[in-house]
């Protein structure tokens, strides 16, 4: 966790220096934000690649966690009971049948 806080901490640092320096130099705020955007996730890039590193490297661990508790999870119990409800009435995909129109 301390690895995403940094890495998400020190990309806003570089956010809001570079925002800052754009409205000092005398650009509109909106388009300051927009540009400091742009130039501080080019400066992550080139700055930032250890805690990014580390911070992915925690994100892939979390992620394989989930998957592994999701993997031994037991099935759910409503969808079991709506699986065998749909079984039993014999309709495959659920839907009922439309009521024949009388033709004249």
């Amino acid at each position: 966790m301390r690895d995403v806080l940094l890495y998400s901490v020190l990309r806003l640092g570089i956010f809001l220096l570079v925002w800052v320096a754009l409205i000092y130099a005398g650009m509109h705020y909106l388009l300051a934000g927009a540009l400091a955007a742009l130039i501080a996730m080019l400066l992550s890039i080139l700055l930032l690649r250890g805690p990014r590193e580390g911070a992915a490297q925690r994100w892939k661990a979390a992620d394989e966690a989930r998957r592994e508790r999701r993997s031994g999870e037991a099935p759910d119990e409503d969808a079991a009971e709506e699986d065998a409800l749909l079984d039993s009435t014999g309709d495959p995909d659920g839907s009922e049948d439309e009521p024949q129109q009388k033709q004249d």
